[in-house]
């Protein structure tokens, strides 16, 4: 009995080396593959040639002396991640995820060893393990959705444009982004799948070309328009608070103007204000129909903050109609400081910036996605795609593991 004994439990032993082995190998290669699709992924939209390059220096940092080569080039796949079904399609046309698959195999020269294996004629084990990663939240703070458009991004005159994230324009044109006169732009990035002309761009990183810069949609194009309350009308001139509702006709703004929380529908309505202007409100969404026109320009100062209580339009605080033309009906500018905290949202029409202007959004909860953006005069905008605080949605593009 002692040796039969015996070999019970040396094999006992030799199985839990063996099963404690392939446990510890198994999670190494899942932490590999999840640290490099989460990694990679967020290059998807700035340097899409560059990602399997991206992913595999990832897997190299991550993978412990003895394994071996555990990815190759064919184990890093781009794709698209279906929230609604879970499931993933390979695909370079617009994708948003990455999948990477890691190996220990007979195939790529470093199977798992095992002891008690021999024992059953088999000394060693075949394991992999796949992990993807989709990105989410906003890969731009300032999105300029003209596909084809010369001069997308332009920022003219003596204009400033600052930013500590991405400005990307999916335009494909000759000059899709520029600078021109004195006009200067510091940003973290600019990324145009056209070229990029001028030299005003500072320390700004340039990508450009639809190889470096993939087509991005419009993230709140399956937003609805907000519907019309009704009982529209014009208010007297003066009027120092507005409520929420629908508003038409010719709408003069002057002195201190309080917008009290809600709604603010333009139809039909021709809106503006004069230098000695203030205007403020909190939790407020400004929707102007495309036979409307919002001009700020009048140099008045504007303090606005998005309502964020909105099911479906939460945290936007200015929405331009789908049908407004490209020449635009929201005009900011003039000489005063507008602090607008909230999504500027301008999908169909030009978002521009003139006069002597300061457009600041440094405690900012929102994003800038316009048709087409233009700075001018001796304009400033600056926008804070990292701002703090407990309320405060960064613009930053992340990323999560999705499987």
């Amino acid at each position: 009995m002692a040796p039969f004994l015996a070999l019970v439990s040396a094999g006992g032993m030799a199985l839990a080396v063996d099963t404690g082995s392939a446990y510890y190998t198994q999670l190494k290669l899942q932490n590999i593959a999840t640290a490099a699709a989460a990694g990679a992924v967020l290059t998807v939209l700035s340097e899409p040639a560059s990602v399997t390059a991206k992913a595999l220096d990832l897997v190299a940092l991550n993978t412990p002396s003895g394994f071996g080569t555990v990815a190759k080039s064919s184990d890093v796949r781009l794709g698209k991640w279906d929230k609604s079904t879970q499931t993933f399609t390979a695909t370079t046309e617009a994708p948003n995820a990455v999948e990477v698959t890691t190996h220990r195999s007979t195939a790529y020269g470093n199977p798992l060893r095992v002891f008690f294996g021999n024992l059953l004629g088999r000394s060693t084990l075949d394991l992999q393990a796949a992990s993807i990663a989709m990105m989410y939240g906003s890969p731009a703070c300032v999105l300029v959705l003209d596909p084809s458009g010369s001069g997308a991004f332009t920022a003219g005159g003596s204009s400033t444009v600052k930013a500590n994230c991405t400005i990307h324009v999916n335009s494909t044109a000759s000059s899709a982004a520029q600078t021109s006169g004195s006009g200067r732009v510091n940003v973290g990035r600019v990324c145009a799948r056209g070229t990029i002309t001028g030299g005003g761009w500072g320390s700004t990183q340039l990508r450009q070309g639809t190889a470096q810069c993939s087509l991005l949609a419009d993230p709140l194009a399956g937003v609805p328009e907000p519907l019309n309350p009704g009982g529209c009308y014009t208010p007297p001139s003066g009027t120092s608070t507005l409520a929420p509702g629908c508003y038409t006709g010719t709408i003069k703004l002057s002195g201190n103007v309080n917008l009290t929380p809600g709604l603010y529908y333009f139809k039909g309505a021709q809106v503006s204000v004069n230098a000695t202007t203030n205007i403020n409100g909190t939790g407020v969404r400004l929707y102007v129909d495309a036979t409307s026109h919002l001009d700020l320009s009048g140099g008045s100062d504007v303090n606005l903050t998005a309502d964020t209580s909105s099911a479906q339009q939460a945290g936007i605080l200015i929405f331009s109609s789908r049908s407004a033309t490209t020449g635009g009906n929201v005009t900011l500018g003039g000489g005063g400081r507008l602090d607008l905290n909230g999504t500027l949202y301008t999908p169909s029409s030009t978002l521009s910036l003139s006069g002597n202007s300061a457009l600041t959004q440094d405690d900012k909860t929102g994003v800038i996605i316009t048709k087409r953006l233009s700075t001018s005069g001796s304009s400033t905008l600056v926008v804070n795609g990292f701002p703090s605080g407990a309320n405060a949605a960064s613009a930053r593009l992340r990323s999560s593991v999705v499987q």
